[in-house]
């Protein structure tokens, strides 16, 4: 099937004879599919799955048509005007291929890019920077208006800003963990914290711009990592309550563990968490009932899993619990 075959179906299914759904749907009603359907193009990048790019980029494709017709139908624009203006839009952005300008990298190929960017909208540097979508994720958001604030900054300047930012942190925490502090003063603190919190995400975001990194994909990858320590922490956690060990003595071993094997990489900041969990569902589970305390947790967010292995819950209960959650 040719592009022109694919619009014409689309025609087809927007027509008075085709798809009512496709027939009610408008610009506002088709973003969160044009989300989903990024967001899973760039997990099949991610996940190297070929097949699934295929299918993701026609998803994607499928989004970008529906949008212009929607707009054709309007009499605002047509599929041909956006092909237009991106052609365009390369050309005029790549005059070191179709103009007089040179790059000889690709870093010099941005800053060329950027230039023509620039001539073209006549903004300032403020009036960039609003025009970044507010709608981007929030890491992503604050790379491109910091990227458009600051050139070339100086990573022991941010560095030390950074060092500043945390020791503000340290007493904004300290002061709203002391107990003296009345309500009113309590929740200033707090809102300090979160400044301090804010800027100190802001100065992370900039030190990545200047190692040329991005912020995004760090924390997505520092996710994941946190997410694949836990099969290790459930199983050294077993290992330690079968031998008996107190809480002081099973930290000790994955404290011993974490130096002496770096490919694990152990938090025995996140163990502790665990093995204080675990007292916690079976204090709950004494004196609430199994199911009482299954559910409570499950609301703060528990893994229901861990609920059930914990509270060694029957195949009766687990039953139960799922129909009370559902």
């Amino acid at each position: 099937m040719k592009f022109d075959d694919f619009l014409n179906l689309m025609d087809i299914l927007l027509g008075e004879d085709g798809c009512p759904w496709d027939r009610e749907q408008t610009h506002e009603s088709l973003r969160q599919y044009l989300l989903e359907e990024c967001y899973e193009t760039i997990e099949a990048i991610n996940t190297g799955d070929m097949a699934a790019l295929r299918e993701e980029l026609g998803d994607v494709l499928l989004q970008v048509v529906f949008h212009a017709k929607l707009a054709e139908k309007a009499n605002a624009f047509t599929i041909d005007d956006v092909i237009a203006d991106v052609s365009h839009k390369l050309t005029s952005r790549h005059t070191h291929v179709f103009g007089e300008d040179t790059a000889a990298s690709a870093e010099e190929v941005v800053k060329v890019w950027e230039a023509n960017k620039q001539k073209e909208r006549m903004q300032s540097t403020y009036e960039t920077m609003m025009a970044v979508p507010k709608a981007l994720p929030a890491l992503m958001r604050a790379s491109k208006v910091l990227k458009y604030a600051i050139g070339k900054p100086c990573i022991e300047d941010i560095l030390r800003s950074l060092y500043t930012s945390l020791d503000m942190l340290a007493a904004c925490a300290g002061a709203s963990g002391n107990s003296s502090t009345d309500s009113y003063g309590h929740k200033a603190v707090h809102e300090r914290f979160i400044r301090q919190m804010g800027e100190m995400l802001l100065w992370l975001t900039i030190l990545s711009n200047a190692l040329k990194v991005n912020t995004e994909l760090i924390l997505a990858g520092a996710v994941d990592k946190y997410i694949a320590r836990y099969p290790y922490f459930y199983k050294l956690f077993d290992e330690c309550k079968t031998k008996g060990m107190s809480k002081e003595e099973a930290l000790a071993v994955v404290e011993k563990e974490s130096t002496s094997n770096y490919r694990i990489q152990t938090d025995s900041g996140l163990f502790k968490y665990i093995f204080d969990y675990d007292a916690q569902l079976k204090a709950e589970g004494k004196t609430e009932g199994l199911l009482e305390a299954a559910t409570k947790l499950l609301k703060k967010g528990a893994d229901i899993q861990y609920v059930i292995e914990t509270l060694a819950l029957s195949e009766a209960q687990v039953a139960q619990l799922k129909e009370i959650m559902a």
